[in-house]
């Protein structure tokens, strides 16, 4: 195949998918924000607009789960196309669509070699193509992953990447800058250096240095305790799972494909093992440690959401394309023919089964409203300052057993039950998990919904 011939074909699979995404997009407009997750990043957009500031709130509550990056991004699609799904999901696809021009190019960096096979393990991981058209920041931090390994070398994009995945992600956004520091050398230690890194990680802190001057340990127990450290010492908020949980939604997501990942990392160890006695364990000495630390990185964050408590599918999104790299690492190292035919032809193939079937096959959804997200509708029309939310029996049950349990976290109980709920009625709800309470200030309100 010529090199012309081969960058129409590259050209044609991208659009492919992009077009199977937007479809999938398209099928999905008529389902409303879904919750818990849908539902909360499209109000706390909604509160950007309505507040004028980027101060996250959600129902009028100060929310500091995770910086605004994402949220901001939602509002102004909101502001241009109005409070539409469609629209607000397609930044996601856009997103997602970035994420494998990255993954392409990261692959090509780390080989030498122009290839489709990470594209096409990642776009065809059910979680990739579920994530890419539902409001999440999982995509995002991979997309700063990504970026910021691939130019590496280039210090204001990487700068740029850094900035998107903590503004998006918290601190999360620097896990690719530990691999970088594992693999400077002596000579790149200097003033002038430590420096650029510093402006970098505070500039990227800002966010957080400032909501912690204005709201002091509130900040450090809403974002960092509730949202990082409690997640991995217990499930919290009912987020239970073993410790196969991960590796089960791994080779759900690459299928045959897992076999190709297995085979690859144990060629990888061969050639470091290799590798480290050449260089008398001076590896950092080596021209390709970089790209071995970018083929080993996804793992340490695999290890330690499998140690984690909370079981949330979703965070696996973020490494797909990482894994995905390691069978291009494969492929290029592989010398039969045959082989590499073999290896590309059962990619394409997990391709076409798991990807066309989620996307231009995907069957218009129409899923009935619930009681909840009705009435929402019709309160939305009507006019009322503000609203008394009982929340309904299981969820009163939900929250004493989160309490009990000490599962919840500091925003556990501002959502009702359904952030859904609260984003379509698009007015302050006073929400009330105790009947008594709800009972004795009900005539307070304009206006009072109880289930």
């Amino acid at each position: 195949m010529t090199k012309k011939t081969n960058r129409w074909v590259t050209i044609f699979v991208f659009l492919f998918i992009l077009l199977g995404l937007v479809i999938r997009n398209f099928r999905l407009r008529s389902l409303p924000f879904y919750d818990w997750d849908e539902g909360i990043y499209a109000s706390v957009a909604q509160g950007i607009i309505k507040n004028h500031s980027l101060l996250t709130t959600f129902n009028g509550h100060v929310w500091l789960n995770k910086p605004p990056f994402s949220h901001l991004i939602i509002a102004i699609t909101f502001l241009i196309f109005g409070y539409s799904e469609f629209w607000a999901r397609m930044v996601m696809v856009l997103f997602a669509f970035l994420m494998l021009i990255l993954v392409y190019k990261l692959g090509e960096k780390i080989t030498k070699k122009q290839s489709l096979i990470p594209v096409l393990i990642t776009a065809a991981a059910p979680l990739f193509i579920q994530r890419a058209t539902f409001l999440n920041t999982d995509i995002i931090l991979g997309v700063s992953w990504l970026g910021y390994f691939l130019f590496q070398d280039n210090y204001w994009a990487k700068f740029a990447f850094l900035l998107l995945g903590v503004w998006s992600k918290s601190i999360l956004g620097f896990y690719p800058l530990f691999f970088e520091v594992l693999k400077i050398r002596k000579k790149d230690f200097n003033g002038k250096n430590v420096l650029k890194t510093v402006v970098m990680i505070v500039v990227a802190l800002s966010w957080h240095i400032w909501a912690y001057l204005k709201f002091g340990n509130y900040f450090l127990q809403a974002h960092f305790y509730d949202n990082m450290v409690k997640r991995v010492t217990v499930p919290i908020e009912l987020h239970f799972g073993g410790r196969l949980y991960y590796p089960l939604l791994f080779i759900k997501n690459f299928n045959v494909t897992t076999i190709l990942i297995a085979i690859g990392y144990l060629v990888l160890t061969v050639e470091l093992g290799k590798e480290l006695w050449k260089k008398k364990w001076l590896i950092t000495h080596s021209k390709n440690w970089f790209n071995d630390l970018i083929l080993i990185s996804p793992l340490p964050f695999f290890i330690l959401l499998t140690f984690s408590k909370s079981k949330i599918s979703w965070y696996l999104t973020t490494i797909i394309p990482f894994f995905s790299l390691i069978v291009l690492y494969l492929y290029s190292k592989t010398k039969n023919h045959l082989v590499k035919i073999t290896i590309y032809a059962l990619v394409l193939l997990v391709f076409v089964i798991k990807f066309i079937p989620n996307t231009y096959l995907f069957k218009k959804v129409n899923h009935p409203l619930s009681n909840q997200l009705k009435t929402a509708r019709c309160l939305h029309k009507l006019s009322a300052d503000k609203i008394a939310f009982l929340v309904n029996d299981d969820e009163r049950k939900i929250r004493h057993v989160l309490e009990a349990s000490h599962l919840q976290t500091a925003t556990s109980f501002i959502y009702g039950g359904s952030p859904s709920f609260i984003f379509y009625l698009d007015r302050p709800v006073d929400i009330y998990y105790d009947k008594n309470k709800f009972i004795k200030n009900v005539n307070h309100y304009s206006m009072a919904i109880g289930y």
